[in-house]
């Protein structure tokens, strides 16, 4: 019998000073005996290792915990590889499994964010599948989870009922909603409340005139007629009953808010009680609803935070200065490539370089309704590598083994187990590194180092572009105190570099040379995909060699790329 082995972190982020457990299953041969092996990793380098010998029960099964005491000295963020490999009795490998785990003070340090959607009464086996979909989760390292669509209405959350109807006809159930935000605290997950800025349906709406917003005719404003915009603005009676709203959903158990707005209006007239009419500028009013948010979670628990939706890319001027845990982006048409995605990081990065960055970039192809297409996975792995090489976050697992292909949450679809392995790596691979993929304090040089007449980074081997052309390697490269990255991003196969669409398998490169100047010899030259060895770093064949007209290079051998690899130099 073949012996099986998978792992993952009891906690979707630890933090410092705790203990830091990989909860472990392995499977084989009934009776059959094995030595465990457990190499911690931070970056390339090996911290620590662990032998620990196992026996198989009567079912073929050994479930275990390894406990590692996190250190408290450093860096406040830091992110570990957990590399496991199966030894038998004559010390050949049998199996292995890489997976990764990382420690920060608060998760909006690193917010790998999910979804959960599914509040309907539960059948005889329901308590089993939420916790299959939590431990989903949690093996993809989400310590944020976004809970859609849980409340009674938009304007209010908590229902008479236990078991209720809500405004689009869904039945849910108010007692599996509260087991589900305990199973997040539970596993080390924040449990992040949606709720809409200024959406209420009727007969509130009708209830409250002077709070809606309306167009130039004075008809009120809504989305698709059921949510009606009402007024955010300070003087308002809804910004009141709102932040009420928002108390009540943090005694319910929640840590944060998602606070959405649908994008549109982005300006609307008010009448107000007294027979004043006001033209209100929401881009001058949401900063101030976001810092009142934050604020409120915060004083629940210190783990709090609030996150507001800028949908396309608006109004993110006016929010990068404002409270909260991340700037987030809902990406729309017209950005549509993989270098829109890059130049929404690089721009919520300049406003506010400490602040990290989530992009909602839905994938269609993932659409419950709709038959996916061939490619869909390929899409997604260049997709979510485009963001995560630029120092992003990418809102996309729900339900644990879901991906989101629409803005109406719950019209996901499940992703089977070899195809979830896929995005389990790319999750892996986004924390193992988080420190180096988003450190806040590097310098991207993609434009500045690479391509035309640049000499301080020549790539050989494969058609090269900094700009994400197609037909092309896509290179990215940053600059963080004491190491260099370089990305590279296998568009050679694309004709079109559209994020959400499906694209055809990259077709591996040949082997790169990269040749870096270099004033001083590097410590250490290594490689990392999350298409290859779990996303184990590697060490890289490296020189130092002479150039006329240049100096001394670092001339490093970098292996064929599938759809994504990374190279990291430390000087």
């Amino acid at each position: 019998m073949t012996w099986t082995l998978q792992a993952h972190p009891d906690r979707g982020q630890y933090r410092p000073g705790e203990t830091a457990s990989l909860v472990v299953r392995v499977s084989g041969p009934v009776g059959g005996r094995a030595v465990l092996r457990v190499r911690l990793t931070e970056r390339a380098q090996n911290l620590a290792s662990l032998e620990q010998p196992l026996g198989l029960d009567a079912s073929g099964v050994w479930a275990g915990a390894v406990p590692w005491p996190l250190p408290t000295d450093g860096p406040t963020w830091r992110a570990f590889g957990a590399d496991l490999t199966l030894l038998d009795d004559t010390g050949a490998e049998t199996a292995w499994y890489s997976t990764a785990f990382d420690v920060a003070p608060h998760w909006q340090a690193a917010p790998r964010y999910g979804v959960l959607t599914d509040f309907a009464p539960l059948g005889p086996d329901g308590s089993a599948e939420d916790d299959r979909s939590l431990e989903q989760l949690l093996a993809l390292h989400i310590n944020c989870v976004q809970f859609y669509d849980w409340m009674y209405t938009h304007h209010t959350y908590v229902p008479p009922t236990e078991v209720f109807d809500d405004p689009l006809g869904r039945k849910l159930d108010f007692g599996r909603l509260r087991r589900r935000v305990a199973g997040c605290r539970d596993r080390g997950m924040a449990p992040i409340a949606y709720a809409s800025v200024y959406g209420g349906e009727e007969p509130f709406a009708g209830d409250h005139p002077d709070w809606l917003m309306r167009d130039a005719d004075g008809q009120p404003m809504s989305l698709g007629g059921t949510f009606f915009i009402q007024d955010p603005s300070p003087q308002s009676g809804w910004r009141r009953h709102l932040m009420g709203q928002y108390q009540a959903a943090m005694e319910l158990g929640f840590l944060g808010l998602h606070c959405d707005t649908y994008g549109s209006p982005k300006s609307g007239v008010v009448h107000r009680a007294d027979g004043r009419r006001e033209v209100v500028h929401l881009k001058n009013v949401f900063p101030g609803l976001m810092a009142e948010a934050d604020a409120l979670t915060r004083a629940h628990d210190q783990q709090g935070g609030a996150i507001f939706n800028c949908v396309g890319a608006w109004p993110l001027e006016a929010m990068a200065d404002a409270a909260g845990a991340a700037l987030y982006i809902e990406v729309w048409p017209p950005m549509v490539s993989y270098r829109d995605l890059y130049e929404l990081v690089m721009r919520a990065h300049r406003l506010k370089p400490r602040r990290p960055i989530v992009l909602a970039a839905y994938l269609s192809a993932f659409h419950r309704d709709r038959r996916r297409p061939e490619g869909a996975m390929d899409g997604l792995r260049l997709a979510s590598a485009a963001v995560f090489a630029s120092g992003g976050y990418h809102l996309l697992p729900v339900e644990g083994d879901g991906i989101l292909g629409d803005a109406y949450y719950p019209l996901f679809s499940r992703l089977d187990g070899r195809d979830w392995d896929v995005l389990r790596r790319y999750w892996d691979f986004q924390t193992r590194y988080g420190p180096l993929l988003a450190d806040p304090d590097a310098l991207d040089i993609t434009t500045t180092h690479l391509g035309g007449e640049v000499r301080e980074c020549r790539i050989s081997g494969a058609a090269i572009s900094p700009l994400g052309e197609p037909g092309t390697l896509w290179t990215l490269a940053k600059e963080g105190e004491g190491y260099t990255t370089l990305h590279f991003i296998n568009l050679t196969g694309v004709k079109e570099p559209v994020w959400n669409g499906p694209q055809p398998e990259p077709p591996r490169t040949e082997p790169l040379t990269v040749e870096l100047e270099a004033v001083t010899p590097p410590s250490a030259v290594w490689t990392a995909s999350p298409d290859r060895d779990g996303g184990r770093p590697r060490p890289a064949e490296h020189r130092l060699v002479r150039r006329e007209n240049v100096g001394q290079v670092l001339q490093v051998d970098v292996p064929p790329v599938d759809a994504w690899t990374m190279l990291v130099v430390e000087w």
